[in-house]
């Protein structure tokens, strides 16, 4: 199968794209991407957007968006607009192909911390021309060469004066909170998708946002979970600024100093005193089964008490402090749960012991 279609500078010239391969389709949206090679076998990208049974312009509308943005963007790590041609029913543009694979494999922190920085200096560009991704996560950011590319811009959005845009799209696990609440996109947007898509990489957790939707940093470092706790801040106003101040922020954050010092030759270094305390890092994935029976146990004393008020939060705090078990998320949850479950009379008591319990966990 191919496209061919008069070149939009000489019009007596016929280019073909041979379709190689079917990267991506959406039949909901009717809309097509291909891996093609020209009459020169250089491989591009054809993306195709069918006019389908659906009567609206709006569809199309946001494909000429997309091609209009498209056209006015020159940057080396962003896919460079070839050609725009029509079909008998559709339409579709030609882009550069970038032969590099998406990120969704990568682990290591210093290789996560290099992508974020040059996909901050690709939003740099992009909010200076006042332009939203609008879709930002592994899937759509390339490695090649070691170097990162920023793909995709089918959700890409043009903000207005005062800087906000009223067009809702996205991936729901990359997607802001104020999307989700229908509030549109700004430039801070962005900034938490990509914050959620180093989280992705990085985290062990198979969930990564809370109950409440607040993030999930467990499993985390400590020299990268402040600059992913202001990135990922629910509320707008509190996350970094734009592309420029997240860019300076991540530049800038201190290494951690290591738990333990390295033996010297000239002086003697004290041996770090054990405890009993569980290393709350890799806990639970070496005991499983431990952390599920000391939560079943831990919530028993927990409602046994809690009827007579005999236990308060803070020993509980204090007792699972000495285990090593206070930061352990899934006791927190636990908890929570059955809060949860128990809110009813005449059990309120319970609940409220609870509730405080876990309260007062996150607080430690």
């Amino acid at each position: 199968m191919s496209f061919a279609t008069e070149n939009n500078m000489d019009a007596n010239f016929l280019i073909t794209y041979q379709i190689q391969a079917t990267l991506a389709e959406n039949k909901y949206t009717n809309r097509y991407t291909y891996l093609c090679q020209n009459e020169t076998n250089t491989p591009v990208i054809v993306k195709e957007f069918k006019f389908g049974e659906n009567k609206s312009w709006e569809p199309y509308l946001l494909v000429e968006q997309e091609i209009r943005i498209l056209q006015s963007l020159s940057h080396s790590k962003i896919p460079q607009f070839i050609d725009r041609f029509e079909t008998d029913c559709s339409v579709c543009f030609v882009q550069q192909y970038i032969a590099g694979q998406p990120i969704i494999n990568l682990r290591d922190e210093q290789l996560v911390i290099k992508m974020l920085l040059e996909v901050l200096d690709i939003l740099i560009y992009l909010q200076s021309k006042n332009i939203i991704h609008g879709d930002i996560k592994p899937e759509n950011i390339l490695i090649y060469q070691d170097e990162f590319y920023l793909v995709d811009f089918g959700l890409t959005k043009l903000l207005k004066a005062d800087k906000s845009s009223t067009v809702i799209g996205g991936t729901t696990d990359y997607m802001p909170p104020e999307v989700r609440l229908g509030r549109g996109l700004n430039l801070t947007s962005d900034l938490y998708s990509l914050g959620m898509t180093a989280l992705r990489l990085l985290s062990p957790k198979s969930t990564l946002l809370n109950y409440d939707l607040s993030p999930n940093f467990y499993g985390i470092s400590n020299k990268l979970r402040p600059w992913l706790e202001k990135t990922l801040q629910p509320d707008p106003a509190k996350r970094y600024r734009d592309a420029v101040f997240a860019k300076e922020a991540l530049e800038n954050i201190p290494s951690p100093l290591p738990s333990v010092l390295p033996p010297s030759q000239n002086s003697s270094v004290t041996q770090p005193i054990k405890t009993n305390a569980v290393e709350k890092g890799n806990w639970l994935e070496e005991h499983p089964m431990t952390a599920r029976s000391l939560t079943g146990i831990g919530m028993g004393v927990v409602m046994l008490f809690g009827i007579n008020h005999f236990v308060t939060p803070a020993s509980l705090v204090s007792a699972l402090k000495d285990l090593g078990l206070a930061e352990i998320p899934q006791i927190q949850m636990f908890a929570l749960s059955i809060a949860i479950a128990l809110r009813i009379p005449p059990l309120v008591g319970i609940s409220i012991n609870l509730t405080r319990l876990y309260q007062a966990l996150r607080n430690e």
